[in-house]
């Protein structure tokens, strides 16, 4: 009876364990494509000079289009642009002009690593060395606000999620040491008659093998339902977007259990086959 509660204890601890450590690196790793689309969504924009033809916009597009640093780019056509700004102003805005006044400029984002105050400072000084470009224009205060907040957000993540893990990891320790403890008359018995520690110990290490696969398993399927729910709840969020990724994430949260459930196992035991 002992035996079944100790394994139950054990099966429930380390799933839940496994389940806090799995959700809590899943919103980890969330945040971490959320930082890339917040810095791939910084736009730069290149204003040409005003004898620019479409033709020379165009080419000077496909220039920055095939740059390393560039992620997307879109042409402002100063034509277009001028009747857009008659729909929403109306025609007799524009109708005393003799000519068009816009620029024709090209809007661009820049792939997440380039997203630095030192890379766009040479991106900016790059092209401006080009022909018929007039100037390049960002958000200097937005820029900042990036590099000063996403720091400290990433250290207070990890400090939470290391925290989080550290705890985890010490309750299914603890709850094993306990387990093993209903066990501890039994042990010395073995003990008592000369029975080698590894025959004491590799059913104990066994089962909890088996307790962590089965526990890891639940895990995994306890965080895809949680998951799934939020993606439908939620369509925003984009969780389908990323299935390969959890899936990488799966076998690593699944090994990592298989490997640490029964080291905590086999460390606890070390205490009950001291031989005096």
């Amino acid at each position: 009876m002992k035996n079944g509660y100790a394994g139950l204890v054990a099966f429930i601890s380390s799933f839940l364990a496994l389940t806090t450590v799995g959700l809590f690196m899943a919103v980890i790793f969330k945040l971490q494509i959320l930082e890339k689309n917040i810095k791939e969504n910084f736009l730069v924009e290149i204003v040409l000079t005003p004898e620019v033809n479409k033709n020379e916009a165009k080419s000077i597009e496909s220039a920055i289009k095939t740059s390393n640093y560039c992620l997307q780019t879109q042409l402002i056509d100063k034509d277009a642009a001028m009747e857009v700004l008659k729909a929403n102003m109306g025609n007799g805005v524009a109708d005393f002009l003799e000519v068009n006044p816009l620029y024709h400029s090209i809007q661009f984002r820049l792939k997440s690593v380039y997203l630095s105050s030192y890379h766009l400072a040479l991106i900016s000084s790059q092209i401006k060395a080009l022909k018929r470009v007039a100037e390049v224009n960002y958000s200097d205060n937005a820029l900042l606000k990036l590099e000063r907040a996403l720091p400290v957000a990433k250290i207070i993540i990890l400090i939470t999620l290391f925290t989080i893990v550290f705890f985890a990891l010490l309750v299914i320790f603890f709850i094993t040491r306990l387990t093993l403890s209903f066990d501890r008359l039994k042990i010395e018995t073995l003990k008592m008659f000369g029975a080698e520690r590894t025959f004491i110990a590799m059913p104990y290490i066994l089962r909890s093998a088996l307790v962590s696969f089965l526990a890891s398993i639940l895990a995994l399927a306890t965080i895809i339902g949680i998951g799934y729910y939020l993606d439908s709840s939620f369509a925003d969020l984009h969780l389908q977007e990323d299935f390969l990724k959890y899936g990488i994430y799966s076998v690593i949260l699944i090994v990592f259990s298989i490997l640490f459930i029964p080291l905590s196992t086999i460390i606890a035991l070390i205490r009950f086959l001291k031989y005096e």
